[in-house]
């Protein structure tokens, strides 16, 4: 019955619940469940649910940590502003090793998210040595603590830190100690320069995806320095004022299946036009929001 139950929704399984005390048993055995709730995806949820999902599962080691981020909290209004997704390390019984996935962004756009510098600290902490996959949107909130102890992360290989306080010293201290990072997003932040641009080119060599997009102090003169990136495949650089000579020593050196730029940047045309039976995708962003899509 448990494995029938493990398919089903927590809403479902309330329901079934209500049947006969030996599904009662099973329902209340979810509580303990660390495969059943092995995600914890609150988007799905409404605040109701996530509070219930927070009051009694709080003796699993996980939800007893997203607990610790709400406390303090108008909860229903943090789990109606923003989407918090957690994934539970496979080694979660070792010591710090935790959290695998780690994923906060606002509910709607131009909204910012309510989670401190204690917070974050407190994750890396609890999954030092298991987090993997980080998502940080609009946590405008967090300062330099908050990236000293995402460096002490050293498995990660997905970072995305959009609209956040990370300097080029952050991201330099990141990189430099997490060399395994795959796919790296670093826009609309508002301190980061090209000097960014050059210690990525340096520090990540086994970067695949990268977003530089909307960074306003980035003038992208060192666009040349990512050709040392050889395995990079998908580059997005929308809303950014690229010249044309930042741009085209990427395409004699770099093999992109997948690139972005803004719709107005009408050398981006020509290029396209002469490059396209290279690329994959190639994505226009207008100033709407918008995107123009041409697949091959």
């Amino acid at each position: 019955m448990l494995r029938v139950m493990s398919f089903l929704t927590l809403k479902d399984n309330a329901r079934i619940a209500t049947v006969c005390k030996y599904f009662r048993k099973c329902y209340n055995s979810i509580w303990l469940n660390f495969e059943y709730f092995s995600v914890l995806d609150f988007q799905g949820m409404g605040a109701n649910q996530a509070n219930h999902v927070l009051q009694h599962g709080g003796r699993l080691p996980h939800i007893k940590q997203v607990k610790k981020i709400v406390s303090g909290k108008n909860s229903n209004l943090f789990f109606k502003k923003n989407v918090l997704k957690t994934r539970i390390s496979a080694q979660f019984q070792k010591d710090e090793s935790l959290f695998e996935e780690f994923s906060l962004k606002p509910a709607k756009p131009n909204l910012a998210v309510l989670i401190t510098d204690k917070d974050i600290i407190q994750i890396c902490d609890s999954s030092r040595y298991s987090l993997m996959y980080v998502n940080l949107m609009s946590c405008h909130l967090l300062t330099s603590k908050s990236f000293v102890s995402l460096a002490a992360c050293v498995n990660m290989q997905h970072l995305t830190i959009k609209g956040g306080r990370i300097t080029d010293e952050d991201a330099e201290r990141i990189l430099r100690a997490c060399k395994n990072i795959k796919r790296l997003s670093l826009s609309g932040c508002e301190f980061l320069t090209d000097l960014t641009i050059s210690i990525i080119s340096d520090l990540s060599r086994k970067l695949e995806t990268l977003d530089l997009s909307g960074n306003p102090k980035m003038e992208y003169n060192c666009l040349h320095k990512l050709t040392k990136l050889s395995l990079l495949h998908t580059l997005n650089l929308g809303h950014s004022p690229v010249k044309a000579d930042h741009f085209l020593s990427i395409f004699r050196t770099l093999s992109l299946k997948t690139l972005q730029v803004d719709s107005k940047t009408i050398f981006m045309r020509k290029i396209y036009f002469n490059r396209r039976c290279f690329l994959e995708r190639f994505i226009f962003v207008c100033n709407d929001g918008e995107s123009d899509y041409t697949e091959h």
